[in-house]
């Protein structure tokens, strides 16, 4: 096989900077076992390595985003900062060179790469350490070399190796390169005259600094950047990877260390519901303790009402809390990331994955963000599932539209919310006025010797309301209200409507929805409202 430079056609590789893409082109090449089966290319810009890859891969897969600088050979178009649209486990090397500087989320982009490879799948990548600011102004950071490892050590990979890419003297010879580009500039003649008078500067100094570089005893003190290398591990051959046991559950690293977390997580909950609501019934708060801290329990049903729907592909978890159910999915190999604004719930989070001795590339799979905001790009998301939060929201119906915005034509969101056209307040766990108007309802709350501040943090959300939202979105979507499902269920059970009488099954719904609003005021529970709202696909052209 005829040896090849995998960088002969960048198009930065001039004679100011050959050094340095010399040196790329001889890691590159050291690492060629690496490149095999399906591989990707994260900020692929004109694929200048593609040539190069595909003597080791089967195939090529340039990913880059709309707003590149550069021009864009990409086979894929998507912004490395947000999730991918890329299956999972379908990568068997990702490389990245010099693009990792310019992500604003850079342990995302890690965690996409973990997300896809497949397992004992290798991962590539060069950041730059010493090296000017350039493609301004996506120019983010500068890695040390243990910075680089701990952000991979936290996606979940092993077996990493970090290499400076040069010494000292070429770190400076590149510094005074790029600085006597500045008198490259005029007309054509004159830019050509000065490159042919800098030229010898240039091409003395490069060869002068690689052998300099050899004396020097500090070389990776001092580089342009660094080379990294890594591995996803498979946890069939690997040991001690957030061991799955038999059971299929993972091992704690530490059993005192899971008490003291769970004990702080109950200190919070009780902070919470005491400063915000006033609620004082320990064993309720134990439960709630409980619920949250388990996550290898479907605590509160939605996995199994999820896999029955076959809706188990991307999924979303709005305001997932201490994220007992995105982990709960993460340990069944779901793909299913949330959104969560509030401080101590993130930090317990990433507590929890620790002591529980799960892949650090979890963490990332809860995103610190509100509701409408969702940093997420258009219709990446099979499902979006809000839980007992849509209340909290500052703007319930910009919140729908950002649900319904990253939701895939042909997904769907599912809705559980309280409905306030009741007589019951779940989070005081009071008996509470339909819609009771605020200025009563401080009153009311100060004179059953009840904080306020919850008051403040809640949205009087009622199924008609949201329903109202969807039908003024017209055909776009269909909504599913499994209330009145389950009700017509009953009702073809109990009287067999023909299809010619299907007109009363209105009046009837009625009267079970008067029925059931008496039924949650005499037991003194919560009047739920659970929707599923299907996106309407595309229309086929």
């Amino acid at each position: 096989m005829l040896k090849m430079n995998p960088t002969k056609c960048h198009p930065n590789r001039k004679a100011h900077n050959w050094l340095i893409y010399d040196i790329a082109d001889r890691f590159l090449e050291r690492h060629a076992a690496l490149y095999k089966g399906v591989l990707y290319d994260f900020g692929c810009g004109e694929a200048p390595y593609r040539e190069f890859f595909l003597k080791y891969c089967d195939k090529y897969i340039g990913i880059d985003w709309s707003r590149s600088l550069h021009q864009t050979a990409a086979d894929i178009i998507a912004d490395l900062n947000k999730p991918l649209p890329v299956k999972s486990e379908s990568a068997d090397t990702v490389v990245s060179l010099s693009v990792l500087e310019h992500l604003c989320e850079p342990q995302t982009a890690l965690g996409e790469a973990f997300r896809i490879l497949r397992p004992g799948g290798s991962i590539v990548l060069q950041a730059p350490w010493q090296w000017w600011i350039h493609d301004a102004p996506f120019d983010y950071c500068r890695y040390t070399p243990y910075g680089l490892r701990y952000f991979l050590e936290k996606a979940g990979f092993k077996d990493i190796t970090v290499e400076a890419q040069s010494g000292f003297f070429t770190m400076m010879t590149m510094k005074r390169n790029y600085f006597t580009l500045r008198f490259v500039r005029g007309s054509k003649l004159r830019r050509l005259a000065v490159r042919w008078m800098l030229f010898p500067l240039w091409y003395l100094g490069q060869w002068t600094a690689l052998f300099l570089d050899k004396l020097d005893k500090n070389w990776a003190l001092e580089s342009c950047g660094y080379f990294v290398a890594g591995r996803k591990p498979d946890m069939s051959t690997d040991e001690n990877w957030g061991v799955l046991n038999v059971e299929g559950t993972y091992h704690d690293k530490n059993k005192a260390q899971n008490e003291l977390l769970k004990m702080q997580l109950y200190s919070n909950i009780i902070k919470d519901v005491k400063t915000n609501f006033g609620v004082r019934d320990l064993a309720y708060l134990l439960r709630v303790t409980d619920n949250w801290f388990d996550d290898s329990r479907n605590y509160d049903g939605r996995w199994a009402l999820f896999e029955e729907r076959g809706s188990n592909v991307r999924i979303l978890d709005m305001a997932a809390g201490c994220g007992t159910f995105v982990l709960h999915g993460l340990r069944k190999g779901k793909d299913v990331w949330g959104v969560e604004p509030e401080k101590w719930k993130l930090d317990y989070f990433g507590k929890k994955i620790y002591v529980s001795g799960y892949p650090d590339r979890f963490i990332g799979r809860v995103v610190p963000s509100v509701g409408e905001a969702l940093p997420f790009k258009d219709g990446i998301f099979d499902l979006v599932t809000s839980w007992q939060t849509l209340e909290h929201v500052a703007d319930v119906e910009k919140c729908l539209t950002e649900m319904l915005r990253i939701v895939k034509p042909g997904g769907s969101l599912f809705i559980r919310a309280p409905d306030y056209a009741s007589f019951y307040e779940g989070h005081y766990r009071i008996f509470f006025f339909p819609l009771m108007p605020r200025p009563l309802a401080r009153l009311y709350l100060r004179l059953r010797r009840r904080p306020v501040a919850g008051l403040e943090t809640i949205q009087y959300v009622t199924a008609g309301r949201i329903l109202r939202f969807f039908r003024n979105c017209g055909n776009a979507v269909s909504v599913e209200n499994l209330k009145e499902k389950r009700w017509q269920e009953q009702i073809e059970q109990w009287i067999p409507i023909g299809e010619k009488h299907t007109t009363l099954t209105r009046p009837l719904i009625f009267v079970f929805r008067i029925c059931h609003t008496i039924d949650a005021l005499i037991r003194f529970r919560e009047k739920p409202i659970e929707l599923w709202v299907h996106k309407q696909s595309d229309p086929v052209p």
